[in-house]
């Protein structure tokens, strides 16, 4: 059977356990977002088992309704709703976890937030998660960048550039910076390589959660890989350069964030640490007025993404410098006007015409969905599903009634259509 929420609603007051499969800080942080979110849409009450335990004393202050639990805790059936449960994670080990029909095709193909908005069924948008820290004051009195060499991961993962991070070191302390290594480690042992702290940089290892949290909230900006540390930084609004190994661009956040990548033109291993500088350079060039690379202004949204997603990416970046409709009206207008242009590009028999207006129309119903909030890949997988039922409960009537396909009038295939509408309709009521 495939379980939906549906199957299980009403769920108000009822207790829901979710578990995080993963003790990763920043998988942590990228998820509980949109466990508050889903505590809000149902007004259900929540217990949330969580490995990492040293994350709950900076959660449980801010999310006072979440009753957060030890992953340990966890007993099979606790709630209200018979044993069926919310695991997150990414990996194919939790297909089994859950039975809400979600086509699992791995991580590699969605955000990291994605893959918790798509086991809860909500509607995925970048959050921050809220943290609860004490202010312990500036480390140091001169201006100083942190940095995050090492990550959990497999060494893919890492900066693979031999003595880049010192490269860096130097340049940003020529720079006027000075640099803050914020690692649990010193040195990490991957895969038979030693990840060690550079040269040159003030050491902050071993540090509890809060301290750290500290250390990142007074720099003036981040450096990391697609690890949990560039996780936290982008938790407390720091602009990260964020060097990407195995990890593909959306694979993370995009907010304040510059990505860059562990691969040469070539393929080869190993970016430069130039490139780390100048892509650093890019984050501080929007913030002056006129410095804008015209020519590269896009290069941060990655050619990849899908097609929905690409032109989400593209229209917010755009709305940076102001180029942006007011409202969703006048984006309703645009649509009336881009619909017109393809209707006459359809007149005219104009292929190429109306392969570019209807590129326009999509583009301008993306632009409102974005205004609206409304995620399109969801909305349009919301009603692909829709069109599928309808059709398969046309199928039935059609078979029900012995009648042929091929002779169908255009006026009985319209009362079908809607009778199929009408059987859904109260299946679902």
């Amino acid at each position: 059977m495939r379980y939906t929420l549906k199957t299980f609603h009403p769920i108000r007051n009822k207790t829901v356990p979710i578990i995080f499969q993963s003790k990763g800080l920043g998988d942590t942080l990228a998820w509980i977002p949109y466990v508050e979110e889903f505590r809000l849409k149902w007004d259900c009450k929540i217990d949330c088992f969580i490995p990492l335990t040293d994350a709950l004393p900076h959660l449980e202050p801010v999310y006072p309704s979440i009753n957060f639990l030890a992953e340990k805790d966890y007993v099979l059936g606790r709630g209200s709703l018979g044993g069926l449960d919310f695991r997150l994670s990414f990996g194919a080990e939790s297909v089994t976890s859950y039975k809400l029909g979600f086509s699992w095709d791995g991580r590699q193909h969605i955000p990291l937030q994605k893959t918790a908005t798509e086991i809860l069924g909500l509607s995925y948008k970048e959050k921050r998660a809220k943290l609860f820290y004490n202010d312990l004051g500036r480390p140091m009195k001169e201006k100083y960048v942190t940095i995050g060499v090492q990550a959990s991961g497999p060494q893919l993962k890492y900066w693979n550039y031999p003595r880049g991070w010192d490269m860096l070191v130097r340049y940003l302390n020529h720079k006027g910076y000075k640099v803050m290594a914020v690692d649990l480690h010193e040195d990490r042992s991957r895969d038979g390589y030693i990840n060690k702290s550079p040269d040159g940089c003030v050491k902050r290892h071993g540090k509890s959660l809060n301290e750290t949290i500290n250390n990142i909230r007074h720099s003036e900006f981040f450096i990391g890989l697609a690890s949990g540390l560039s996780w936290l930084a982008w938790t407390l609004e720091k602009h990260v350069v964020m060097i990407n190994g195995m990890s593909e661009p959306w694979h993370e956040f995009q907010d304040k964030c510059i990505h860059v990548f562990n691969t040469d033109k070539s393929g080869e291993t190993g970016i430069s640490s130039k490139e780390v500088k100048d892509n650093w350079e890019k984050i501080k060039s929007l913030e002056k007025k006129g410095t804008i690379d015209a020519d590269n202004f896009f290069e941060d949204v990655p050619l990849s993404l899908p097609a929905l997603s690409h032109a989400i990416k593209v229209q917010k970046k755009a709305s940076q410098l102001n180029f942006d409709w007011a409202n969703s009206a006048e984006i309703l207008g645009k649509i009336n006007e881009e619909a017109k242009e393809l209707w006459h590009a359809y007149e005219a028999n104009e292929k190429t015409s109306i392969e570019e207006e209807f590129g326009d129309v999509l583009f301008s119903l993306v632009n409102l969905g974005r205004k609206l909030d409304i995620d399109p890949e969801k909305s349009l997988g919301v009603s692909i599903k829709k069109f599928k039922k309808r059709i398969s409960e046309s199928i039935k009537l059609i078979e029900a009634e012995k009648l042929s396909y091929k002779q169908l009038t255009d006026k009985k295939l319209l009362a079908i259509w809607e009778q199929a509408k009408d059987l859904l309709r109260q299946n679902d009521a």
